[in-house]
């Protein structure tokens, strides 16, 4: 459940980020360019998906502690795309990887 509420956030925040006027990034894929042209849905979209993805540490660790998790877990999410989308060292490929792992290791760890 929280690779779930992981991979929500990171997919929230990267919509609205696409949105992003300061910026400069290189669209790679078609969705990013997509994401780029169409503000008011992505943020739409973006917000929806870190409430859900909130809403999942909540519902998995407990009111307190849920919210809590989903803070750290905002500050790490964001910080990450801050540092790393510039390198172009997230891509699709790797996330699909690193959403893999995280799944394997939640579920043999659990």
């Amino acid at each position: 459940m929280l690779t779930l509420s992981l991979v929500l956030t990171l997919c929230g925040f990267y919509c609205c980020y696409a949105t992003s006027r300061r910026a400069v990034f290189i669209r790679e894929y078609r969705w990013e360019y997509w994401l780029g042209q169409h503000t008011q849905i992505s943020n739409t979209l973006g917000v929806v998906l870190m409430l859900l993805g909130a809403l999942c540490c909540v519902y998995d660790l407990g009111v307190t502690s849920g919210i809590f998790s989903y803070l750290i877990l905002c500050m790490t999410v964001v910080s990450l795309v801050f540092l790393l989308r510039p390198l172009q060292f997230l891509s699709l490929p790797g996330l699909l990887m690193l959403l893999v792992l995280s799944l394997l290791v939640e579920l043999l760890l659990t």
